[in-house]
C-alpha cells in the first residue's frame, strides 16, 4: 500500500513546490501601475511682477451717508447710469440689504422654475447633487472655510427647488417667486422715499470700488512716454496716494489697458515693439491673453517693457500689482508621468497596455519637469497614441510584447 502511494507523494510534492514558486513570484514581483494619456500644454515663460495701468477717473460725493450700490464690482456701466443711492445713516440702507437678499432669491427661483421638465433620471442625479453639496458644506464647516460657503448654499437651495418640482410642486415655487417679486417692489417704493442723493456714472466704462493709491499716479500716457526712472519712483512707493474724501469708486474707460514691468536683460532679445506675446496674469486664471509689446527700454534693472491688450474682464478693474508670466514658447502634446518615459535599445518611449499585451511606443519628448513630460507620437510605431490610452508608470521586467494578467 505504501509502495503504491510513492508516485502520488512525488506528484503532490511537485505541485506544492510549483505552488510555492508561483506564490513567491507573486509575493516578490511588483504589479504594474498605469495612468492614462491626456492632451495638455506646457510653456516656457519669463516670470516677473507687473503693474496694470488703465484710463481711470475717480468718483467722489460730498454728501455723507450710507451708500447702496446699484452695480457690481467690475461691471460695465453706460454713461449717466445710476451707480449708488445715498441714505441718511440708519435709514434706507437696511431696506436695500433686504432687497439684495430678495434679488438673490428671485434669481434662484427663476433659475429653478425656468427649466425644462425633469425625468426620473434627473431625480436620481438631483439627490446625488444634494448629498454632495451637504458633504462639501460639512467639510467647509470643519475646516472653517467660509469663502465659498455662500455659493454652495445657494446651489443647494436650487437643488432643493428642483426636488420640489420633481415632486409636483412647481405651482408652489411659482407662487413663491411672484410673492417675492411683489415684496421687492414694495420695498423699492419705501426705500426710494429716503434717498438723499443718487450718484451717476460720468462716462461709459468699468466700475470698481477698489482704491489702491495709483489712480492719481499712473496712466497710459505716463508709462508710454515718461522715462523708466519716473516709473520706478512710483513703482517703488510703499505708500501711494491717499484715498480722497467722499470716495465712491472709479471708472476705467476704454477697452485697452496696459501692464508695465521689467524683465531680465536680453530675455526678450528676439522680440521688438509691435510683436504680440501671450501673458498669463495672476488673478485671471490659467489661460493666456495676447498682448502687444508697445515699448522696450534697456535699463540697469533690466529691460523695461510695456504691453497693451483689449482682453477685458470684470476682474481687471480691481487688479493692480500682479505676478506675470510672459510665455515665449508653448508645447502641445500628451502629458505623462516622467517615470513613464524610458529608454529601450537607445529609443525613447513609453509602454502602453492594450488588453493583456504590453507594447513599447517611440515618443518625442518636447518638454520636461521633475514630475511630468509633454510628448508626441514618435516614428516607427505600429499604431498611434490616443487620449485615454493606458500607459505604464511603474513595473518590472517590461518589454515589448509582454503578456500580463
Amino acid at each position: 500500500m505504501l509502495k503504491n502511494s510513492k508516485p502520488y507523494i512525488a506528484v503532490l510534492a511537485i505541485m506544492l513546490l510549483g505552488y510555492a514558486i508561483v506564490q513567491g513570484f507573486l509575493f516578490f514581483s511588483k504589479p504594474i501601475k498605469t495612468e492614462k494619456l491626456y492632451l495638455s500644454q506646457a510653456d516656457d515663460f519669463i516670470p516677473c511682477e507687473g503693474i496694470i495701468v488703465r484710463n481711470e477717473e475717480i468718483i467722489t460725493e460730498k454728501t455723507s451717508g450710507v451708500r447702496h450700490f446699484s452695480v457690481k464690482e467690475g461691471e460695465k456701466v453706460s454713461a449717466h447710469n445710476k451707480l449708488a443711492d445715498m441714505y441718511p445713516v440708519g435709514t434706507g440702507s437696511e431696506i436695500y440689504n433686504e432687497i439684495d437678499e430678495l434679488d438673490k432669491k428671485i434669481e434662484r427661483l427663476e433659475k429653478s422654475t425656468g427649466g425644462t421638465e425633469v425625468s426620473s433620471g434627473d431625480a436620481v442625479k438631483n439627490e446625488q447633487n444634494i448629498k454632495t453639496r451637504i458633504i462639501e458644506l460639512a467639510g467647509m464647516s470643519q475646516n472653517r472655510q467660509v469663502s465659498d460657503a455662500a455659493t454652495l448654499t445657494d446651489g443647494l437651495r436650487v437643488y432643493f427647488d428642483q426636488k420640489q418640482i420633481i415632486s409636483g410642486q412647481m405651482d408652489t415655487l411659482k407662487h413663491d417667486l411672484n410673492a417675492t417679486i411683489e415684496k421687492k417692489e414694495r420695498l423699492m417704493t419705501e426705500a426710494g422715499a429716503s434717498v438723499m442723493r443718487t450718484v451717476y456714472s460720468p462716462k461709459t466704462g468699468y466700475f470698481s470700488q477698489v482704491f489702491d493709491g495709483y489712480e492719481n499716479l499712473l496712466n497710459p500716457d505716463f508709462i508710454l512716454n515718461e522715462p523708466y526712472d519716473k516709473f520706478k519712483e512710483v513703482f517703488d512707493l510703499k505708500e501711494p496716494s491717499g484715498k480722497p474724501a467722499g470716495y465712491i469708486g472709479k471708472m476705467s474707460s476704454g477697452f485697452t489697458w496696459y501692464i508695465a514691468m521689467t524683465v531680465p536683460k536680453g530675455s526678450l532679445h528676439t522680440y521688438a515693439p509691435g510683436d504680440t506675446l501671450n501673458l498669463r496674469i495672476e488673478g485671471l486664471g490659467n489661460a493666456t491673453i495676447p498682448a502687444l509689446l508697445e515699448r522696450m527700454e534697456q535699463t540697469d534693472d533690466g529691460d523695461y517693457c510695456i504691453f497693451s491688450t483689449d482682453h477685458y474682464t470684470e476682474t481687471i478693474a480691481r487688479l493692480r500689482r500682479v505676478k506675470v508670466q510672459i510665455v515665449t514658447k508653448t508645447y502641445s502634446g500628451y502629458r505623462v508621468n516622467k517615470a513613464a518615459v524610458r529608454i529601450q535599445d537607445e529609443n525613447t518611449g513609453i509602454y502602453t497596455v492594450s488588453g493583456s499585451l504590453v507594447a513599447f511606443r517611440n515618443v518625442n519628448v518636447l518638454f520636461t519637469t521633475d514630475e511630468y513630460c509633454i510628448i508626441t507620437q514618435g516614428e516607427g510605431n505600429k499604431s498611434a497614441l490616443f487620449a485615454g490610452q493606458p500607459i505604464i508608470v511603474d513595473g518590472k521586467n517590461l518589454f515589448d510584447g509582454k503578456v500580463i494578467k
